[in-house]
Parts: C-alpha cells; sequence; structure tokens
C-alpha cells in the first residue's frame, strides 16, 4: 500500500507462468501507484492491473503484446490511463467488473484479436474522452453488461462496428464520429441511453442500429451515406429521435421494423436517398409529430 513508481522502462517477453505473471508490468492488489514513460512491447499482457486501486498510467505505449496492451480487472477502482497508446495487441484497452476508470488520449488501433480497441465489461462510472479507436479487426469500442459510461470527443472508423453497447443502459455518447465500419457506425442493445452530437457516415450497413432497446434518447445526429440506412430501429420501443438530419443513405434514411413500436421521431430533417424512400415505418403507434403537431422536414414534400 505504499506509494510507489516505476518510470523510464523497455518491458518485453512476459509469459504466463503457474501464477499470474504475463505483463510486462503486472500489479495484483496493490495500490497508490505511478507508472509513467513505460513501452511494453511482445508479453502476453502489455500492462495488467488486477484488484488495484489509485493507480496513475501516464505516457504508455502498449503493442504489439499477445493478448491485451493494458488490461485492467478485478475489482480495480480509481484508475487512471492518460496518453496511451494500445495498437497491434491482440487487443487494445480491456476494462473488466471495475469502476471509476478515467481514459483519456488514447490511440487504439490495428488491434487484431477477439477483444476490440476498448473493451469494457460489467463495469460502471467510466470516463473515455479524446481518442481515436481505428482498424480494428472486431468492434472499435465494445461495451456489454455496463453502466454509467460516459464517451466524449472520439474518432471510431474503418471497425467492424465503430461503438457497441450490448445490453448496457444509462450510459452517455457524445461527440462522436462513427465512419466507414464494416457494419454498424453505432450499435445499440440497452436502454435509457443518451446520444447526441453524433456522426455516423460511410459506414457499409447502417449508420445506427438499435434493437431490443427501449427509452433511449437520440439528438443532434447527423448519418449520412451509409450503404443500407441511416438509422434502423428494430424490436425497439418508446426511443426519441430529434433536432437530427439524416441524408443520402442507400435505401432509407430511417427505417423502423415491424417490431419497432411507439417510437417519437420529430423535428429532424430527412432529405433525398440514393435509392428507395426516405423513411420506411412497419411498425405501430410511431409518432411523427410532437404533441404540438410539429413534424419533420423531407425534401420531397412539396405541397
Amino acid at each position: 500500500t505504499k506509494h510507489f513508481v516505476i518510470e523510464n522502462c523497455k518491458l518485453h517477453g512476459a509469459r504466463y507462468g503457474p501464477y499470474i505473471e504475463g505483463g510486462g508490468i503486472t500489479l495484483y492488489n496493490v495500490t497508490n501507484g505511478t507508472i509513467e514513460d513505460i513501452y511494453a512491447f511482445d508479453n502476453d499482457l502489455g500492462i495488467s492491473i488486477v484488484h488495484g486501486e489509485n493507480i496513475y498510467l501516464m505516457n504508455i505505449t502498449a503493442i504489439k503484446n499477445r493478448y491485451s496492451g493494458i488490461d485492467v480487472g478485478s475489482e480495480s477502482n480509481n484508475i487512471t490511463l492518460y496518453n496511451i497508446n494500445a495498437s497491434n495487441n491482440g487487443g487494445g484497452i480491456v476494462i473488466g467488473w471495475s469502476t471509476n476508470i478515467l481514459i483519456e488520449r488514447f490511440n487504439a488501433s490495428y488491434n487484431v484479436g477477439d477483444n476490440s480497441g476498448i473493451a469494457i465489461y460489467g463495469s460502471s462510472r467510466i470516463f473515455i474522452s479524446n481518442g481515436i479507436s481505428s482498424f480494428n479487426s472486431h468492434d472499435g469500442m465494445y461495451i456489454t453488461y455496463s453502466s454509467l459510461i460516459t464517451v466524449n470527443d472520439i474518432k471510431t472508423y474503418n471497425n467492424e462496428k465503430g461503438i457497441r453497447l450490448d445490453v448496457s443502459s444509462n450510459n452517455y455518447l457524445y461527440n462522436i464520429s462513427s465512419t466507414f465500419n464494416r457494419i454498424s457506425g453505432i450499435y445499440i442493445v440497452g436502454s435509457n441511453n443518451k446520444l447526441f452530437g453524433i456522426n455516423t457516415s460511410h459506414n457499409y450497413y447502417t449508420g445506427l442500429y438499435i434493437s431490443y432497446s427501449s427509452y433511449n434518447d437520440l439528438f443532434d445526429i447527423n448519418s449520412s451515406y451509409n450503404h443500407y440506412t441511416g438509422l434502423h430501429l428494430h424490436h425497439s420501443s418508446f426511443n426519441t429521435i430529434t433536432f437530427s438530419s439524416f441524408y443520402f443513405n442507400g435505401n432509407y434514411n430511417i427505417h423502423l421494423s415491424t417490431t419497432a413500436n411507439n417510437n417519437s421521431i420529430h423535428h429532424n430533417n430527412f432529405y433525398s436517398v440514393e435509392h428507395g424512400v426516405l423513411a420506411w415505418d412497419s411498425g405501430e403507434n410511431n409518432h411523427w409529430n410532437d404533441s404540438s403537431r410539429f413534424g419533420n422536414y423531407w425534401s420531397d414534400y412539396t405541397t
């Protein structure tokens, strides 16, 4: 529990043994540490923190590690990651079953394993800001069974999915650009999430895909030039989409499937599509006006 510092190290070649090794740095059940100016490569894990508390990581390069560049797990608390390059690993930055984590100024790209650029499992009160997650073999950012996650000022591109919320609720995503991903810019399974200031464009399938979700609030969304649709709602109800723009998507700017009911879509702009129609609603009781009958702007509405 004494304060300690590890700095100015180049660490490589660590492998899993009979206990818990495998990290260029492995911290197990320790508190009050500072780790800075570290270059960790060709380890099983670049830096591993298990049951850690009050740990500060700054100016870390963790590349070409077999599994994760940085792995924080098992009820770790109050961990700061600042100015991190976690690229070309099996996974970039992995957070599991932990709380009060700050990740600021990062590059998590070209990671090739099962994990994503950033992966968060069963955690809460995570703040992620000012970073890039690109060219990962899976998702740019994967958040599952987690809540109270704030994602701000992020660029994610050329991943499978840019940002994926899976069974995760009460999270905040804003000021995000998610483009040129192989499936979707943002993929949501969860409730009571808030998204605003979002740009999803040039994704192969859809800009935003919302499935088995309810009571999500989306506003100030710009979704354009996606191959299939700007926004797709599937098995989702009581979501609100307002003050957003959808244009030049493939088949539809917005598509509500037969299982998307009781959603509210108003104060939006719908411009041209490449082919198909501006919007398609196959659900029931979806509202395209607010309570004062204010609807949306439709570029092909001429009367």
